[in-house]
């Protein structure tokens, strides 16, 4: 069962797709629990923000400041488990 929690992955400097995955991670080693890190609008905004610099320069300035919703959750999701997102 994944779960909610206040962790935040930590900031590997790996591609941003790779960092987008590991917004799921097991925190406790082999008998830990799973934690996802992008449960809500506020939390991709907050991811969105940490790894602003690994986005290319024309989007950068769009970051600034974005606050995301449900919708633009679930294609980030989408996104980070593989699914084709429909624009």
């Amino acid at each position: 069962m994944v779960r909610d929690a206040p962790l935040v992955p930590p900031l590997d400097g790996e591609p941003l797709p790779i960092e987008l995955v590991n917004t799921t991670f097991v925190d406790g080693g082999l008998r830990g629990r799973v934690v996802d890190t992008l449960t809500t609008p506020s939390e991709l905004d907050a991811w969105l923000a940490r790894n602003r610099e690994q986005f290319s320069a024309d989007l950068r300035p769009l970051l600034v400041g974005v606050s995301s919703d449900v919708w633009d959750l679930e294609n980030w999701l989408d996104l980070r488990g593989g699914r084709s997102v429909a624009t």
